[in-house]
């Protein structure tokens, strides 16, 4: 039978970008492609900042800051956590 690929990947261009848990840019991999694409979520106005997510946006806040901490070392502070945290 086949066998399922699982693999960590290092790629130059989203190395560039920061987090946010709501995210302007949304990153894709075609399935059985390396390939990666990055679209936006929105309209970006001109000279705003892009942001993809690093986890599971989806995620309720307290999960994310533990996630985030934990495998990246810092809380995030975006818009979308500090309105929820105050909720």
């Amino acid at each position: 039978g086949a066998m399922g690929a699982c693999g960590t990947a290092v790629y130059l261009l989203p190395s560039f970008f920061n987090h946010s848990c709501d995210p302007n840019i949304a990153v894709e991999f075609l399935e059985n492609d390396c390939a990666m694409t990055l679209r936006a979520r929105r309209d970006v106005a001109q000279g705003e900042e892009l942001h993809i997510t690093y986890i599971d946006a989806d995620a309720v806040v307290g999960m994310r800051q533990r996630e985030l901490e934990w495998g990246y070392g810092f809380l995030c502070r975006c818009p979308r956590c500090l309105e929820e945290e105050n909720l």
